[in-house]
């Protein structure tokens, strides 16, 4: 009994800590380390100063044979081991994690561009998945980054989810490249919000494709 009980306030806490930073950032911006463009400039200089004065040093990425440019902070390194699901045709997915901050990206192809109803019908199954997998998930957000200087639309969803003792944030988009479609994933402490929702929005619209 007394397990239980432990386990529901500890429920009931990581809860209202979820509630209370959702709220807020539904009311106010200052909660960001960063804004969104400027954590695309600080991506695309290589370097990033954020409000609390920390320096993040920014590295890029080459994958698929050098075609798409990804740019990450230099302290997340490739996890051969936690590879997402390859695709039916074994094109290869990426995942990056900083395991100091227990955050990690992912980068999986959809091999050739989709349209809007294959968008709503990918983002309902990665929801599906992700709700067996965590049972105590919520979803937060599910919208559409617009992103003007490509003047291209950026489906994505945000959930919440506890891995105990910590809650956690995902948010999953897919991005559209040169007629290629792929899901950019993002976990990381729910906690470390204010530095990596804004992140994980800018490393997704900063992403190339470099045509031959």
């Amino acid at each position: 009994m007394q397990e239980y009980w432990d386990e529901l306030f500890l429920d009931i806490h990581n809860q209202r800590i979820i509630n209370d930073e959702m709220n807020s950032r539904e009311t106010d911006d200052s909660w960001m380390n960063w804004s969104v463009e400027e954590c695309i400039h600080g991506l695309e200089s290589g370097h990033l100063t954020g409000k609390d004065e920390q320096e993040w040093r920014v590295t890029e990425n080459s994958l698929y044979e050098g075609r798409l440019i990804l740019h990450l902070p230099e302290s997340f390194t490739e996890n051969h081991q936690m590879r997402i699901d390859q695709s039916s045709e074994s094109i290869p997915s990426y995942m990056f994690q900083d395991k100091q901050q227990q955050t990690v990206i992912g980068v999986k192809p959809i091999i050739e561009k989709i349209n809007d109803d294959q968008v709503n019908r990918i983002l309902d199954r990665m929801l599906e998945q992700t709700k067996q997998a965590q049972p105590n998930m919520e979803i937060m957000t599910r919208d559409i980054l617009y992103m003007d200087a490509a003047d291209t639309n950026i489906p994505y969803y945000e959930t919440v989810f506890l891995l105990k003792p910590d809650p956690f944030m995902q948010i999953l988009f897919i991005r559209t490249l040169a007629e290629r479609s792929f899901i950019v994933s993002m976990q990381f402490k729910l906690e470390n919000v204010a530095h990596w929702q804004p992140l994980a929005h800018a490393i997704c619209c900063s992403m190339r494709w470099l045509e031959e």
